[in-house]
């Protein structure tokens, strides 16, 4: 009988050693492995005080026949994508607009002027441009949707803390459309 219970504990030394052979195995193949985790997108947001325009026609009228075109920026839509060495994000979003042609508009066109903005974590403006969308109205149309895609690349010192980065959009309006906006309340 003694040699039988040898022969148990030679094989389950043998089982043991096996699983800890594969698990080794295993090991090396990556299926332990942890998967890497892709960081968050930085947010991409509307600027609500500058998600809509109304341009007049120059002069001082500024009643509902002094309107040149009216637009609004109706949302914004994207991803991202981290390089490879990590150094920097790519942000690719649609910016979606409806502009309108005011009674004032006689040229059928509209020059819609938007900005976007990079925020970082700290509130810090890193970069800003200007971008001008030039809208025309076919025939008889009085509205337009427009979408342009754009695609910033941010330089991130640690790709951890890419979604504490914010990029804003909005239109680009000038001190006298922003204060007739928010006088009149939106």
């Amino acid at each position: 009988m003694k040699p039988r219970s040898i022969h148990r504990r030679s094989s389950c030394i043998r089982s043991t050693a096996a699983a800890a052979a594969l698990t080794v195995l295993l090991h090396g193949c990556g299926v332990f492995a942890t998967p890497e985790v892709t960081p968050p997108c930085p947010r991409v947001a509307v600027l609500a005080d500058a998600a809509r325009l109304i341009k007049f026609r120059p002069g001082p009228g500024r009643d509902l026949t002094d309107v040149d075109f009216e637009a609004l920026i109706g949302g914004v839509d994207g991803t991202c994508s981290y390089d490879r060495r990590r150094s920097h994000v790519d942000v690719d979003f649609v910016i979606e607009m409806e502009v309108s042609r005011g009674p004032a508009n006689g040229s059928r066109q509209a020059p819609v002027e938007f900005f976007v903005a990079v925020i970082d974590p700290n509130q810090n403006i890193l970069g800003k441009e200007t971008f001008t969308s030039n809208v025309r109205f076919q025939d008889n149309m009085t509205r337009v949707r427009v979408t342009e895609n754009i695609a910033p690349r941010l330089p991130l010192k640690d790709i951890k803390v890419g979604g504490s980065y914010s990029v804003f959009v909005g239109l680009q309006l000038t001190a006298e459309e922003l204060n007739y906006l928010r006088t009149r309340g939106r």
